[in-house]
């Protein structure tokens, strides 16, 4: 019974070991991912000054900037750039009643003086998808520029860490959808309906500082769960089965 017990007790630190470990290393993932596109948008920021005085010269460059973007292996999907009363948005049917400077990412760079804005991950209008925009307001202090990106870098590190079937990662949005999933299916569905049993420490999560921890029954066994709230709204699940 003894050895039966300090078996258990080894498993269930190690266990706890291995998912702090796989949290930490999408935790860093993800940062590494978005230090990227901030230094990518300040770039062209910079670049778009010179244009400001004519919007012929800065509509070709963020549509030629956009085009080279695209070919690159860096999740960009889009490039904007919006004043007080005008913006250059390539390839959106803007729709009735949509104002560029209601948008969170241009109120968000405004707020930020000069600093990149990072939002939140959320389903873009134009393409569905989960993505999440880095913006940043110019000189002028009423011009800003932005940048989509798709999930897709944060994605392929999830899959490829839980391809074996027998764990799970989860990055969830602070409006509770899921923005990345071991399970590709479920990206986009919100994580109360895909996944309830994790609902429970993610709330915890919003409210703990550092990492929080849970057990749930999964068949004869159970999964153990860790979570812990990154920045920009952005929330991270792994599990380790027992």
């Amino acid at each position: 019974i003894m050895d039966i017990v300090m078996v258990f007790r080894n498993t269930r630190q190690q266990t706890k070991d291995s998912g702090i470990y796989q949290l930490e290393t999408i935790s860093g993932e993800l940062e590494s991912t978005i230090n990227d596109a901030e230094n990518l948008t300040m770039e062209l920021a910079i670049a778009s000054r010179e244009y400001l005085g004519n919007k012929e010269q800065l509509g070709n460059f963020i549509y030629t900037k956009k085009a080279e973007l695209l070919n690159d292996d860096n999740g960009v999907f889009n490039v904007f750039i919006s004043g007080k009363d005008w913006d250059i948005i390539p390839d959106f049917d803007v729709p009735e009643g949509f104002v560029a400077t209601d948008r969170v990412w241009y109120k968000g760079a405004i707020k930020n003086n000069g600093k990149t804005y990072v939002t939140a991950p959320y389903q873009d209008a134009m393409t569905g998808n989960i993505c999440y925009t880095v913006s940043v307001m110019l000189g002028d202090g009423q011009t800003v520029l932005g940048i989509d990106y798709t999930m897709e870098n944060i994605q392929g590190h999830i899959t490829q860490m839980y391809e074996s079937g027998s764990r799970n990662a989860v990055i969830i949005t602070d409006e509770g959808i899921i923005a990345g999933c071991a399970n590709e299916a479920l990206i986009g569905e919100k994580l109360i309906n895909a996944l309830p049993d994790y609902a429970g420490i993610w709330s915890l999560s919003k409210t703990t500082d550092g990492v929080v921890t849970a057990r749930i029954k999964a068949d004869y066994l159970y999964d153990n769960l860790f979570a812990t709230q990154s920045g920009n709204g952005w929330y991270l699940i792994v599990s380790e089965g027992d």
